[in-house]
Parts: structure tokens; sequence; C-alpha cells
């Protein structure tokens, strides 16, 4: 699949460039998805006390 001067053919370059677009968008996906798992798992153990803040947001994710 590599051509005579070692660079990948123009389709295949199209190709991998769509599959890394497709593999950046799953992980910032996955990478926000955990950041809000972890966000309401602190909410809970502070259990909204404390802070004015945290009873908020607390709200928020009930």
């Amino acid at each position: 699949m590599v051509s005579f001067n070692g660079r990948y053919h123009p389709r295949l370059q199209k190709a991998l460039k769509a599959r890394n677009s497709v593999l950046l968008f799953q992980l910032k996906f996955i990478h926000t998805n955990l950041a809000e798992l972890s966000t309401r798992q602190v909410m809970e153990a502070n259990n909204a006390t404390g802070m004015e803040e945290n009873k908020v947001v607390s709200k928020m994710y009930s």
C-alpha cells in the first residue's frame, strides 16, 4: 500500500485521516464522560455538604 516514494496512496491518506478523526472524536467523548462521572462521584461522596456551590451543582444533577 506504500507507493514508490514511501508515501501512502492519496485515497488511503484520505481514509486514514477520516479514521483518525473518528478516533479523536471517540477519545474526546470518552474523556468528557469520564470527567462528568468523576464529578458526580465527588459530589455524591461529599453529599453536597460544605460549600454553597456544591449544593447548587448537586441540585442540577439530581
